[in-house]
């Protein structure tokens, strides 16, 4: 899985020029400067507080934005919300299909900034500016299983394929022309990367090339797609400016990347939103499809009701009840939980629920799970406590602290469920159980519980997804949807 890199420079990347040709154009500007310089001056920080608002063109891409029940969450969408708040703006959105249109909205300068995974390509954009990298990205040639896999570029000549309009694919396909021969592709305007795997999926297109990141988050919805090859090199990714916006813009983005890498806000949301991806498993992804398909509509409404009487999403909990049932209402394992949410007897009992009732079972594992993360330490952010009480409804609270303890012996921070991660499986080792409080316990199954039901959550959150509408205000007062593209 393609990770951002730790070491983020803090840079904003400009296209070169050579020295004669900047003598050239100070020498023009020198005489026209005074008579146009309010005309072309590009929006600075001071015209962005002004205003009360930084304009933003949101791509939608997988993690970038979604609708949950308590408001829009993503992880540009979080990054752009703390950026304003350190400004003290408002955000105001324009959702955006393509990462193309972002940059034609940033060009035109309806928007301050353009934002979304946005490849850095500073050689071919001139007109813009990009701010410091924060994520890498790679293009990648996407297929249907079952037919021949593509190899090497030469493998294309003659396909049909599509390619985001702008993107890093059309970037490293030109880049290869004239060492490829005859390979022909189409960049649809209109096209997001989904609709592209869709057309791939259902035989309409021979490959699409797409971001890494995409694919990624999308490729448990079409199982059947697989990945030729990487094509071209890693990408960095950016928020995106007009090149005239002024310099105070530019310091002010840097200021605020450069203290996510000391905060850790970056990497921690990156690991919320994309740290979960390891390798695909097909017959798994082939499984969870068949159920949402066949068993998923008869309980729907389950999940939706008992989500909402104790305030989750109501798709986690199905995500939940996946892991633990495949949402078989009739389920057994060999420890004797039963039901579709694998509950205890004792604690059915303490819940006064039947196990094996659709409806009892949901509601009472919605309240078992909402009971389990109110009892965590309050050292716990909100933002941390779902994966905690995830991972004590499987392996207990007694077990999940002797895990935090450890690794706060080992110098990681207890509170944080990627560090915890890492030291829930020495709970087996013999060794280690025997000094700690509840003893030895299977950490590292819990840690894979937990990281199926986060790619499960998401998985039904790309089945159910809804889009943002002009007509949303879930992000609160101080987010504002203008249009969307």
């Amino acid at each position: 899985m393609l990770t951002p890199s730790m070491c983020t420079p803090i840079f904003f990347h400009r296209a070169r020029s050579s020295i004669r040709n900047v003598a050239r154009s100070v020498l023009m500007l020198l005489g026209v400067f005074s008579l146009c310089a309010c005309e072309n001056r590009g929006p600075s920080i001071e015209s962005v507080r002004a205003a009360g608002e930084l304009r933003v063109a949101l791509v939608s891409v997988p993690h970038t934005y979604y609708l949950a029940p308590d408001g829009i969450l993503g992880f540009d969408y979080d990054l752009l919300r703390k950026f304003c708040a350190t400004l003290g703006v408002r955000l105001a959105l324009t959702m955006v299909e393509t990462r193309a249109q972002a940059q034609t909205l940033v060009r035109q300068r309806k928007v301050h900034l353009g934002a979304g995974l946005i490849a850095v390509r500073a050689h071919e954009r001139p007109e813009l500016r990009y701010g410091p990298s924060y994520s890498m990205i790679q293009a990648q040639v996407i297929y249907l299983s079952g037919n021949a896999r593509p190899r090497n570029i030469n493998d294309l000549v003659g396909a049909t394929i599509e390619t985001p309009a702008g993107g890093i694919g059309e970037s490293e396909l030109l880049r290869l022309a004239p060492t490829t021969g005859t390979v022909r592709w189409t960049t649809p305007a209109d096209s997001s990367v989904e609709r592209m795997l869709a057309r791939v999926n259902a035989g309409v297109v021979d490959y699409a090339i797409v971001p890494s990141t995409d694919f990624t988050v999308l490729r448990l919805k079409y199982p059947r797609l697989d990945i030729g090859f990487d094509l071209g090199q890693l990408h960095a990714t950016a928020w995106v400016l007009s090149g005239r916006s002024q310099v105070s813009i530019d310091r002010a983005i840097a200021d605020f990347f450069s203290q996510n890498e000391k905060d850790g806000l970056r990497r921690a949301l990156w690991d919320r939103y994309y740290g979960h991806y390891g390798q695909f498993d097909f017959v798994d992804a082939r499984a969870f499809l068949r159920a949402y398909r066949e068993r998923f509509p008869r309980l729907d409404h389950y999940f939706r009701d008992a989500a909402r009487n104790v305030g989750i999403d109501w798709r986690l909990l199905a995500a939940l009840s996946y892991q633990e049932s495949h949402w078989d209402p009739d389920a057994r394992s060999p420890t004797g939980v039963r039901g579709l949410m694998m509950l205890t007897e004792q604690t059915a009992r303490h819940l006064d629920v039947s196990r094996l009732d659709p409806s009892q079972a949901v509601a009472g594992g919605a309240r078992y799970l909402v009971d389990l993360r109110k009892r965590l330490p309050a050292a716990i952010g909100p933002d941390e406590r779902v994966w905690f009480a995830l991972a004590a409804y499987n392996i207990g609270l007694g077990h999940l602290e002797d895990a935090r303890v450890l690794t706060e012996g080992r110098g990681a921070n207890p509170n944080v469920w990627r560090d915890v991660r890492r030291y829930l499986p020495l709970l087996s080792n013999q060794a280690i159980a025997a000094t700690s409080r509840y003893g030895a316990a299977r950490g590292g199954e819990t840690v894979h519980f937990v990281t199926n039901i986060r790619r499960y959550f998401d998985a039904i959150r790309q089945l159910e997804r809804r889009p943002v509408s002009s007509g949303d205000h879930h992000g609160g007062p101080e987010i504002r949807i203008l249009r969307v593209l």
